[in-house]
């Protein structure tokens, strides 16, 4: 694999992250407005900004894996993985609870993305690192 080919495939699993994420916005958005309970459902200003935050920072993160090397661009996306994870984990909690299954399954698919970008980032072939 060259470092062309790796600067690609995580570009591309930033945007499937993005985009699984930003499923799962829309199907909660969707979900509080044809429910019943729209009025005890509020999102917070901080909930917007933690999601407003998370998307600057994947699209960020796909630039940044197409133009830095690729043991430097690793390190702020394991850092910005860990932080995906523990809201993607504690989210899944929630949904598991309310047995959403389509809130479980793109759950699923954001820990996918997430795994793959994680383990693409360790093995980044010895002749890619310099």
């Amino acid at each position: 694999m060259n470092t062309q080919e790796w600067k690609l495939r995580m570009a591309v699993l930033w945007i499937i992250m993005f985009l699984s994420l930003l499923s799962l916005l829309v199907f909660n958005l969707l979900d509080i407005v044809l429910s019943e309970s729209v009025r005890d459902e509020k999102l917070g200003q901080g909930d917007l900004v933690w999601v407003s935050v998370v998307f600057l920072f994947e699209i960020i993160m796909v630039w940044l894996s197409l133009v830095l090397k690729p043991s430097i661009s690793r390190w702020p996306g394991f850092v910005l993985i860990a932080l995906c994870l523990i809201s993607i984990i504690s989210s899944l909690y929630e949904s598991l609870t309310s047995l959403t299954w389509w809130a479980i399954i793109l759950h699923i698919w954001a820990l996918a993305a997430s795994i793959l970008i994680i383990w693409n980032g360790i093995k980044i072939p010895k002749k890619l690192e310099g």
